[in-house]
């Protein structure tokens, strides 16, 4: 962090040891005569190899002790790039609650469950439609309750409808407590002019996000099975470049048993249009193929805008201080013998 740290701690301990060297130079005295013998005793030259040795020690342990000092005086650091690759992300459900729909919104709801467990810092929201919209709850961090309302919607819409096909028939096939649970999800979403408009579903996912907001990822997971009767005020194609538009990158599901119809073929290219893809709802693997789709399409987004991370790196330099220190506590003990 500081580099010029370092090289002030160096020049101040080699200043220092400069000055102690001149004040502490031993003046020149003549050799004792008839001196000669000691220094080849065993005991002599045992003691002066301990001497260089314990000085080499010593002067080895406080060059590294200064370098090691000086290093943790401008503090090392590593960078690393941000590993909350989803903490930036908002991301919209998108989800059809047609008659149609039911059998596969229910294991689509359970397969979100799963997916919020895994969700640290990025946002959700839930908005169902049919002939118009119901937003279930906006954009929000706060889990608990996103996986209540998962969890209270996939119970609700967890009904078997068998062989109805207007709404008055719905009496005779459910319990008074299925049906309750059925219109509080229904409820703003019907209308005798039109069922499954897709394009205007779709569109008031895209007006979900915070348009102050930019420095967020972006998606909506649209489940639908594109069966459109009625006229809409948004085309699908209209409501994706729409979606398009507003920065959302388009994630479809689409049921297994509607594939290769017309249907799936204009979900498909009206998707593609704008970088779009489609996962079948009932295969097993498909929710958690998307999600990881949504992870990798979007980690160049959130690599590019995050910042590298800082992260100390003084443990190696305080060990090698501390070994130091001890290497100089040893010389000094084991020269003194």
């Amino acid at each position: 962090m500081w580099p010029w740290a370092v090289a002030v701690v160096v020049a101040v301990v080699v200043a220092a040891g400069a000055v102690a060297a001149l004040v502490r130079w031993p003046r020149a005295e003549g050799a004792v005569a008839h001196s000669a013998w000691v220094r080849v005793l065993p005991v002599v030259r045992a003691a002066v190899r301990r001497q260089r040795v314990t000085q080499a020690l010593g002067w080895t342990a406080t060059v590294v002790l200064v370098v090691a000092t000086a290093v943790l005086v401008g503090r090392p650091v590593g960078t690393e790039s941000t590993p909350e690759l989803m903490g930036r992300r908002d991301i919209v459900l998108c989800l059809d609650v047609s008659g149609s729909m039911l059998p596969f919104d229910t294991q689509i709801l359970g397969s979100f469950e799963t997916m919020v467990g895994s969700f640290d810092g990025e946002r959700i929201a839930l908005s169902v439609f049919n002939a118009t919209s119901q937003t279930v709850f906006p954009l929000t961090d706060d889990y608990e309750m996103v996986l209540d309302e998962l969890a209270r919607v996939k119970d609700n819409l967890d009904v078997d409808l068998k062989d109805t096909i207007y709404v008055e028939d719905l009496e005779r096939v459910l319990t008074p407590e299925e049906l309750a649970g059925l219109w509080e999800v229904w409820a703003g979403t019907l209308s005798y002019y039109g069922s499954s408009l897709v394009g205007d579903g779709l569109a008031s996912c895209s007006l979900l996000f915070d348009p102050a907001v930019t420095d967020r990822s972006r998606s909506i997971i649209l489940a639908t099975d594109n069966d459109v009767m009625g006229d809409p005020i948004y085309r699908l194609s209209e409501a994706a470049a729409l979606a398009d538009r507003r920065g959302a990158s388009l994630y479809g599901l689409f049921p297994q048993e509607n594939k290769g119809t017309g249907q799936d073929s204009a979900f498909s290219a009206d998707l593609g249009k704008v970088g779009g893809k489609v996962w079948y709802a009932e295969d097993p693997g498909a929710v958690g193929a998307l999600v990881a789709e949504v992870v990798d399409n979007q980690r160049v987004v959130v690599a590019s805008t995050s910042p590298p991370t800082l992260t100390d790196r003084q443990r190696p330099w305080t060990a090698l201080a501390g070994l130091a220190v001890v290497a100089l506590l040893g010389a000094r003990v084991w020269g003194r013998r």
